[in-house]
């Protein structure tokens, strides 16, 4: 059942696409398709019952012995990926991205067995493959310079979830890792939203500086007993070069 109802959202924004297409398609292209490549780090935070999940990991530590607590915070990850831009006017047109982005949070451990105090951290990473359909809009131009808005639906495709552990205690440190890729999604749907600039380097090349905002529209649990979905701010720098004469 779950799948099928993704499914069905999958189609539905890849209907809403296509029909923008189609109705921006008879417009005169006059700007040149651009290839694109970027790179950069999203700081991401996932909220709902993320924080009861750390402390069910913390619950876990009690069986061990003593008492533990966590203190969920955000998480730095890189990000990158390669798009296609395909103008439909000299100001409107899609950019159709490939885009790896880790994402996840940061838990702060606190421990105490008997007169022992432990600290740590507990990293839960996960990463994603992810196909946004970003309609770019550009309004302003102010010589080589262009201001450029972009927003539109993102699939994301889980290609890892993983906990990795490090604790220190008695001038000691310890490190664990484990897979976590039965608990979420392997398939998830989000937003984004973003604001950048480009700008002119030679007739064929620009540089793109751009700041965006991506949102799950899912939850990324695949345990029904949590509900949690991502937030992520990232910054990103990269390269287009236009294509044909």
């Amino acid at each position: 059942m779950k799948q099928e109802q993704l499914r069905s959202r999958v189609f539905v924004i890849a209907g809403l696409a296509l029909g923008i297409v189609s109705l921006v398609g008879t417009a005169a292209a006059s700007d040149q398709a651009r290839l694109g490549f970027f790179g950069g780090l999203n700081r991401g935070n996932m909220g709902g019952d993320m924080d009861r999940f750390g402390n069910e990991l913390a619950a876990e530590f009690e069986e061990i012995g003593g008492t533990w607590a966590v203190t969920k915070g955000a998480k730095t990850g890189p990000g990158f990926g390669a798009y296609y831009y395909w103008p439909r006017s000299p100001r409107l047109g899609f950019q159709f991205e490939a885009h790896y982005a880790r994402r996840g949070v940061n838990f702060d451990l606190e421990g105490r067995i008997e007169e022992f105090e432990i600290v740590g951290d507990l990293r839960l990473k996960l990463d994603y493959f992810e196909l946004p359909l970003l309609l770019r809009i550009a309004p302003l131009h102010a010589g080589d310079q262009r201001l450029v808005f972009m927003a539109g639906p993102v699939i994301g495709f889980r290609t890892a979830a993983n906990l990795a552990a490090e604790i220190r205690a008695l001038g000691q440190t310890s490190s664990e890792s484990e897979d976590y890729g039965g608990s979420f999604k392997s398939m998830i749907l989000g937003a984004v939203v973003a604001v950048g600039v480009t700008g002119e380097i030679d007739r064929r090349t620009s540089f793109v500086l751009q700041a965006r905002y991506h949102a799950g529209l899912m939850n990324a649990f695949d345990d029904p007993e949590f509900s949690s979905r991502s937030s992520d701010f990232g910054i990103y720098v990269g390269m287009e070069f236009a294509l044909g004469q």
